[in-house]
């Protein structure tokens, strides 16, 4: 069976287009040697109550830590740094099989059947 058929099958569909925005937005599968994959998204700091809020809609279905406060050293940024809320996931299954759909080794990549149609919902979920 193809992940997308297994995905299909498992997975509240409502959840499939969350997690379709999101990963063609700011989301993504973390991959790591020896270890299992995990999901991750995460928003300016001005974009607080929006990361609180797609967090309250997605940790009805996944097991996802609360959203966490992260300032980034970086010289490029005027200032000198960035601020931001990300919210990381615990270990699933349902991360396996969007890995395999959404990356070609460590790179993520569009899946063929998301060029061709997209959901108001996954829209929505993809801001930014």
């Amino acid at each position: 069976m193809k992940h997308t058929d297994i995905l299909l099958y498992n997975y509240d569909h409502k959840l499939l287009e969350m997690l379709t925005g999101k990963l063609l937005g700011d989301g993504n599968i973390i991959i790591q040697k020896n270890r299992k994959p995990r999901f991750r998204f995460g928003h300016s700091i001005k974009d607080r109550d929006w990361c609180v809020h797609c967090y309250q809609k997605l940790a009805g279905f996944l097991p996802l830590n609360p959203p966490k406060y992260r300032r980034v050293i970086d010289s490029r940024i005027k200032g000198g740094f960035s601020e931001l809320y990300y919210v990381q996931s615990k270990t699933d299954p349902i991360f396996a099989h969007l890995k395999e759909i959404w990356y070609n080794d460590t790179v993520k990549v569009i899946p063929k059947e998301n060029e061709r149609k997209n959901s108001a919902e996954k829209l929505f979920y993809q801001h930014e």
